[in-house]
């Protein structure tokens, strides 16, 4: 993780994907996908990192209201475009659909980052979302799997986020706004006592929820490279020039 996490006084969750082995011994490249949550509070210092990571696009999955509740102004010397949609978030919908429903939230926006990853000269991507945790989190799921990486580290690598945000803290004030906000199913108290649960608990149960949701996904696709050719309309030709372009 030393390698992975790029410490930021305004970010905790800025991450490298690379480093990880397939199945087949090949291992993805550095420097090509980040993910992170969201930057509106980053320093200049943060900024002065990024901007030597060679980032050229970045693939905002949060929506509007949450862009203008925590706006992120990228500095003008760092050149970016953004892959981004508005849509409409209801968290209470989790316990009544399921968590899957984050990645079905988000096909088009998947798909535009997908093939922005076949191109074999395109540039690095940023996936981020606000915690870098839930949204963000599929994002790299799905092609952590397209590119044969073990489940096992696919969870791993989603519980991280934690882990990094372990230090995080939640009062009951900032508690009752984000329910308000996300219209989250949710009491104040619940959120608190959550935080207040070990991170080991807590990886434990994020591995599971998202363990479920993907096979929830696999289940109804075949599998997740399923999901991906059904709903993205992502063909094989752009999944072998993904692979061609991220693995060494």
């Amino acid at each position: 993780m030393s390698n992975r996490h790029i410490p930021l006084q305004g970010a905790a969750n800025f991450r490298d994907l690379g480093g990880y082995q397939n199945r087949h011994g090949q291992t993805i490249r550095w420097r090509q996908v980040f993910r992170s949550d969201n930057l509106s509070e980053l320093a200049p210092d943060d900024w002065e990192q990024i901007s030597e990571l060679g980032i050229g696009l970045v693939a905002d999955m949060r929506n509007d209201r949450e862009r203008e509740r925590w706006p992120t102004t990228w500095p003008d010397h760092i050149s970016v475009d953004f892959l981004m949609r508005d849509y409409e978030m209801d968290l209470s919908q989790l316990s009544e659909i399921g968590y899957h429903i984050l990645a079905y939230q988000q096909v088009d926006l998947l798909q535009s980052f997908l093939r922005t990853l076949a191109q074999p000269e395109g540039p690095s991507v940023l996936v981020h979302c606000t915690a870098g945790q839930d949204r963000t989190g599929f994002a790299c799921a799905i092609l952590l799997d397209l590119l044969d990486v073990p489940m096992e580290t696919i969870l791993e690598d989603y519980s991280l986020s934690h882990h990094l945000r372990r230090h995080i803290e939640i009062d009951p004030d900032h508690a009752a706004e984000l329910i308000t906000f996300y219209g989250m199913d949710s009491t104040v108290e619940e959120l608190v006592e959550r935080r207040s649960l070990s991170v080991e608990e807590r990886r434990r149960d994020a591995e599971a929820r998202m363990g479920e949701a993907l096979d929830y996904m696999a289940a109804r696709h075949g599998s997740l490279q399923g999901f991906v050719r059904d709903e993205l309309d992502v063909d094989d030709d752009v999944l072998q020039s993904i692979r061609q372009r991220l693995l060494s």
